[in-house]
């Protein structure tokens, strides 16, 4: 005898929301490891500071030691080197302006 109803094959109720939780948490862990690595890749340099250039002048003043962060040249062709001290304590100024020739 045959069926008097034909019923389809349906998912098991919920198994879409086990689906979209599993994407949130993927979503999250992922979020998580990108904030991590961000912070590392950020944080790492504190353990490698930049490169510091000594300067020894020529009007008898002490060695100056710094970080470049800026060169320009002038309009009249002289050359300028914007200095990074860094301790305004000590010298009262955290950059130095030094003319090259």
């Amino acid at each position: 005898m045959a069926p008097l109803f034909k019923t389809k094959p349906t998912p098991p109720r919920g198994e879409s929301f086990v689906w979209l939780t599993a994407m949130g948490l993927a979503v999250g862990v992922t979020m998580v490891a990108g904030l991590l690595l961000l912070i590392f890749t950020h944080g790492i340099s504190v353990f490698w500071p930049p490169r510091v250039t000594e300067f020894e002048l020529k009007d008898g003043k002490p060695r100056v030691a710094g970080e470049i962060t800026r060169a320009q040249i002038k309009a009249d062709g002289s050359r300028e080197i914007q200095l990074h001290i860094g301790n305004k304590d000590a010298y009262g100024l955290g950059y130095r302006f030094i003319a090259r020739s």
